[in-house]
């Protein structure tokens, strides 16, 4: 959907991304812009992780800023959110899963063998996630009846989704919800480059 070059460049706006929703849209530009504020070098999982975070708080706050808390524009971002937050915790645990069974496989297995295995369970993750209750009510495993995942959409998930708990108690415990601060602090912590 978008990149960062960190401050250096003025970052492209692509017409795809315009297509996006309102709270989308802002979510994508605030953890694009959360780059070039906090960037730990070779650290590739915290940064996205952060700024995904930052996105999805971000978002919230303007479109709460700009509609308000009972705005259809704010519960619909928030009903998507959490539809995507239960589909990215299932995705997670099928991450763990495929690492489960990457470790049990060994050098005895044929390489057909070890694709069989990865291929049932990676199908097995896929069809438990119409199991998810969903506001949207939509069958998620659909997306994938000609084309399962493979090991580099699940790293996607943990790459970008992994942290998130982390950062949500960090943020209610010691900075009281307020995101402004917490992103001070954040900045403060991990100067920029």
């Amino acid at each position: 959907g978008g990149w960062s070059t960190l401050g250096w460049f003025t970052d492209p706006i692509l017409s795809k991304m315009l297509e996006r929703s309102e709270g989308d849209l802002a979510n994508l530009f605030i953890h694009e812009m959360s780059h070039s504020t906090i960037f730990v070098k070779d650290s590739i999982d915290f940064n996205e992780n952060l700024a995904t975070f930052i996105g999805d708080r971000g978002a919230e706050r303007f479109l709460i800023d700009k509609y308000g808390p009972d705005s259809k524009e704010y519960k619909t971002y928030i009903h998507e959110d959490e539809d995507y937050l239960k589909f990215s915790d299932h995705m997670l645990r099928g991450a763990e899963k495929l690492d489960s069974l990457y470790k049990r496989m060994n050098e005895t297995q044929t390489e057909e063998e070890k694709s069989d295995q990865k291929e049932k369970l990676i199908r097995q993750i896929v069809d438990s996630l119409d199991t998810l209750t969903l506001s949207t009510g939509n069958k998620p495993s659909a997306r994938y009846q000609s084309r399962l995942p493979n090991n580099a959409y699940f790293m996607n998930f943990r790459r970008y989704q992994a942290r998130q708990d982390t950062f949500w108690e960090e943020l209610r415990n010691k900075f009281d919800g307020d995101l402004k601060v917490y992103i001070k602090y954040m900045s403060d912590k991990h100067p920029f480059l």
